[in-house]
């Protein structure tokens, strides 16, 4: 998110450096990064290995605020994806992961 007179809100496009993965800008408004060949065929393997043995769950949507001050997670008609967490041994030993971590860390 970004003020609409900040430079984010304008139009981006592709940049390049000689040492760093190209990062495309494709829109106008909110920042959004997109990264071509981000993951190797290897990486998104094990990724997608992974969440099949973790297991996937409905994502949530928000509700209101419960009593306790939390926020209520509902079932929500237009938000149909499933997710998982990568946690625990699984992914914290995993050298693939790690990797990606790592990469995700250098650019964020």
């Amino acid at each position: 998110w970004c003020f609409p007179d900040h430079p984010c809100r304008r139009k981006r496009t592709h940049r390049k450096h000689p040492k760093k993965k190209q990062a495309n800008f494709p829109q106008v408004g909110p920042w959004v990064v997109e990264f071509e060949s981000f993951l190797t065929a290897e990486e998104c393997d094990r990724i997608i290995a992974l969440g099949i043995k973790l297991g996937y769950e409905r994502s949530m949507g928000n509700g209101g605020i419960k009593a306790d001050g939390m926020i209520e997670n509902i079932v929500s008609n237009t938000r149909t994806s499933s997710n998982t967490w990568c946690r625990g041994n699984y992914c914290e030993r995993d050298p693939i992961i790690i990797k990606v971590t790592e990469r995700i860390s250098n650019v964020t």
